[in-house]
């Protein structure tokens, strides 16, 4: 029986890329407003989500501008 996959012993990238996929399709299209609206009172996780998406998006958006200013 193989062991269970330990977070030291895998790429950090792919764990990234993991919680990646895992958070787009969690908090697809919610605003941070809704978001908001939706967390329990004292919990930041929904936010954190929703952040962490809007920032890796603003990422994406910043390199694709730079790439076709370069073109």
């Amino acid at each position: 029986m193989d062991p269970p996959l330990l977070r030291s012993s895998s790429p950090a990238n792919v764990l990234d890329n993991i919680a990646a996929v895992l958070t787009d399709f969690l908090v697809s299209d919610i605003p941070l407003s809704k978001a908001i609206e939706l967390s329990h009172v004292g919990s930041f996780a929904l936010l954190d989500l929703v952040w962490m998406r809007s920032i890796r998006d603003a990422i994406k958006q910043s390199i694709a501008c730079r790439q076709a200013a370069s073109e």
